[in-house]
């Protein structure tokens, strides 16, 4: 399926996987695949999120403002 691939890492925190999917679907998107894996060290975790519907821009520009910090972005 069409969509846009993110990259980011997140804080380790309670509640941050619920807002940035709670985000995704307020702006309209349907997460297609959604992976979490091992940070840097404890305080943030590697997240990987295929999203389709919004455009790339507003998807980066949302997921900045939440405070994640975007590592790689594939579109397709």
């Amino acid at each position: 399926a069409e969509g846009v691939r993110l990259t980011m890492l997140v804080p380790e925190e309670p509640g941050i996987l619920a807002s940035l999917t709670g985000e995704i679907a307020a702006m309209g998107g349907n997460i297609l695949a959604l992976s979490t894996f091992m940070g840097e060290d404890p305080t943030n975790r590697m997240v990987t999120v295929k999203v389709s519907g919004p455009s790339t821009d507003k998807l980066i520009a949302i997921m900045e403002a939440l405070g994640m910090e975007i590592v790689d972005v594939r579109e397709g």
